[in-house]
């Protein structure tokens, strides 16, 4: 069985498995007794509102990424390869100018969400959580690209899904007293599978920094 088809059927055997667990968390969330449906919104809110800050602070890069990917391969020596630094550098300043933006124009965004007095409420915390699924989808472009799918598809479709399973668990337990605390964790989830990835990737030798740029890049 070549590689290819062996990652091929491990990452969709990932995905339905992922599928399942999201159902599994959705009845979870929407269960009589369990969480209302302004809280369950609030997550809806978080995802969406999450990639529209992606989308503006990687400003590309995964595109990028998946596009120049073989070029850097082929000439580029691998301590010298500066896709991943400047890759993550140019997002890192697109969130930047998105938390600007997002403090600058807090007043209409208010207006905006006036009939999701939620998202005001959990209004800053949307910011950790935008900039993990920022660097985590950076990262994640760059693991496919590096043929590392099976990984950066459990992280994203399945391990993401448990940590939403372990808060409601923690919650059904009594760890977790208020929403407040499953919101605030729930914020940094992305944060904590893009800083597995980084781990992952360092171990593969994938993941370097290098601040020259090459003549792939100039």
């Amino acid at each position: 069985m070549s590689e290819i088809r062996r990652q091929s059927i491990i990452s969709s055997i990932i995905v339905y498995s992922g599928f399942a667990l999201g159902i599994l968390n959705t009845y979870l969330f929407t269960r009589e007794g369990g969480f209302t449906k302004e809280q369950y919104g609030l997550t809806g809110a978080f995802m969406a509102i999450g990639q529209i800050m992606f989308s503006v602070a990687s400003m590309g890069m995964p595109a990028y990424i998946y596009k120049f990917r073989p070029y850097y391969r082929s000439h580029v020596p691998r301590n010298r390869d500066e896709q991943l630094t400047l890759s993550l550098s140019v997002s890192v300043i697109g969130f930047i100018l998105v938390l600007a933006g997002g403090l600058v124009f807090r007043g209409v965004i208010n207006q905006a969400y006036a009939n999701s007095p939620q998202v005001i409420t959990y209004y800053y915390w949307l910011f950790p959580f935008g900039f993990g699924m920022t660097l985590f989808s950076v990262l994640e472009a760059y693991g496919w690209a590096t043929h590392h799918s099976v990984m950066t598809n459990f992280l994203r479709e399945l391990l993401f899904r448990l940590f939403i399973t372990a808060l409601f668990a923690l919650t059904a337990l009594g760890i977790l007293t208020e929403f407040d605390q499953f919101v605030h964790l729930y914020a940094f989830t992305f944060l904590i599978i893009a800083f597995i990835l980084v781990v992952f990737l360092l171990v593969k030798k994938e993941f370097r920094f290098t601040f020259s740029f090459s003549r792939v890049t100039i």
